[in-house]
C-alpha cells in the first residue's frame, strides 16, 4: 500500500506539471458527447420522446456516459508497448516495483486530474440545462454506482494492459487497439443508448462488460435499472474482471520469458 501511495504521489505532480494537455485531452473525450448531445436536441424540437426517452433523460444520460468514460478509460497501452518494444521494461523486472500496481496508481493519479475538470463542469451544464430536478437516485443505487464505476475502471485498465502486452508478439499493437475501441464504443452506449439497438446488438452488449460499465450506470442514474439488474450487473463485472486479473497474469508471464533487451 506505500508504494502505491509513492507513485501515486510521483505521477500526480508529473500530471499535475502537464495539466494543460490534460485539460486539452478532456476536452477531446467530451466533444463527441457535445455533437451527440446536440444532435438529439435537434431531434427532440421536432417530437417529444425516442424510444423510452424524453430531451431531460438522454441530457442526463450522455452527461453520465461521457463523466463515466472520462473516469474509467484508461490509456496505459502505448507506454507499456514502448517498454516492451524499447526494453524498458527491465525497470520492473531488476527492481522490486510491482508493475501491475504502478499502473493502477499511475491512472488513479490522471483520473485526479481529470475529475478536477469535470466536477465543475458537470455542475455547470447541470444547472444550465436544470436536469437536476429529474435524477432520482437513493444511497444504495449511489453505492451501486460508484461500485460499479470502480469494477469498470479496473476492467478497462485490465483490457488496455493486456492489449500493451500484444508488443510482447506484434511490433504493432494499433490494430488491436483499433478493434477494442470500436468494440467498447458501439456496445458501451456511449454513441447510442443500447435499449435503442436493434435488439441483435443488444444480445452481443449483454454478454460484453462494455455495457455495464457505462451504459447500466447511466441507466442507474436515471432511475430504469430495477436492483435485480444492478446486482446482475455487478456480478458480470466482477465475473469479467476476475478473468481478466487471470488471463492478465497469465500472458504477462508468457510474455517476459519471450522477453529481450539489449544495451544499457
Amino acid at each position: 500500500m506505500r508504494k502505491i501511495r509513492a507513485y501515486f504521489s510521483t505521477t500526480l505532480k508529473a500530471a499535475f506539471a502537464y495539466r494543460i494537455r490534460s485539460f486539452i485531452w478532456f476536452l477531446i473525450d467530451v466533444y463527441p458527447t457535445l455533437i451527440f448531445i446536440l444532435f438529439f436536441s435537434a431531434i427532440f424540437s421536432e417530437r417529444q420522446t425516442i424510444g423510452n426517452y424524453s430531451l431531460n433523460s438522454i441530457l442526463i444520460y450522455y452527461l453520465t456516459t461521457v463523466s463515466l468514460n472520462i473516469l474509467i478509460i484508461s490509456h496505459p497501452e502505448w507506454e507499456i508497448a514502448e517498454n516492451i518494444n524499447q526494453g524498458f521494461l527491465s525497470i520492473f523486472l531488476l527492481r522490486p516495483m510491482s508493475f501491475f500496481k504502478f499502473y493502477v496508481a499511475n491512472e488513479l493519479a490522471y483520473k485526479t486530474i481529470r475529475l478536477g475538470y469535470l466536477a465543475p463542469s458537470l455542475l455547470i451544464l447541470t444547472v444550465f440545462f436544470d436536469i437536476q430536478k429529474f435524477i432520482h437516485i437513493n444511497l444504495q443505487e449511489v453505492i451501486i454506482f460508484l461500485t460499479m464505476a470502480t469494477l469498470a475502471f479496473l476492467i478497462y485498465l485490465f483490457i488496455k494492459i493486456l492489449i500493451g502486452f500484444a508488443a510482447f508478439w506484434f511490433t504493432e499493437i494499433t490494430w488491436l487497439l483499433g478493434f477494442w475501441e470500436s468494440v467498447s464504443l458501439l456496445f458501451s452506449g456511449l454513441t447510442i443508448p443500447i435499449d435503442l439497438m436493434p435488439p441483435f446488438f443488444q444480445k452481443i452488449a449483454a454478454i460484453l462488460p462494455a455495457k455495464y460499465s457505462i451504459y447500466l450506470p447511466a441507466q442507474i442514474i436515471l432511475g430504469r435499472a430495477s436492483l435485480k439488474e444492478q446486482f446482475l450487473g455487478l456480478s458480470i463485472q466482477i465475473a469479467w474482471l476476475i478473468f481478466l486479473i487471470i488471463f492478465t497474469k497469465k500472458i504477462w508471464r508468457k510474455g517476459i520469458k519471450i522477453y529481450s533487451a539489449y544495451g544499457g
